[in-house]
């Protein structure tokens, strides 16, 4: 019997196997739209992909900060927030340049 998930973020109780398909196709799905441009304008695609990414990062670190019982994790949550908030601000500033 596959192990399941229980929900997070909104994204329903699912088989692990199912969750991970989720995960491989998300980031496929960023590669597929990626391959789409040259240039300035892969450049625009990967950096407009990877700020969603992180975005998504924060809010879970966050969530872990908030909800969670773990010292360890919580700490880890907070180490995994300033790094990508500190990768979107650089992202930002790439778009904002391009």
């Amino acid at each position: 019997m596959a192990k399941v998930l229980p929900p997070f973020f909104g994204c329903g109780t699912v088989p692990s196997s199912t969750a991970a398909d989720r995960a491989r196709r998300h980031v496929r799905g960023g590669h597929d739209r990626a391959q789409g441009g040259q240039g300035a304008e892969f450049d625009k695609l990967f950096a407009r992909h990877m700020i969603a990414h992180h975005d998504g990062a924060i809010e879970m670190a966050r969530t872990e900060q908030s909800s969670g019982s773990s010292p360890e994790a919580k700490e880890l949550a907070k180490t995994i927030e300033t790094a990508r908030r500190a990768e979107v601000e650089r992202l930002r500033k790439i778009l904002d340049r391009l």
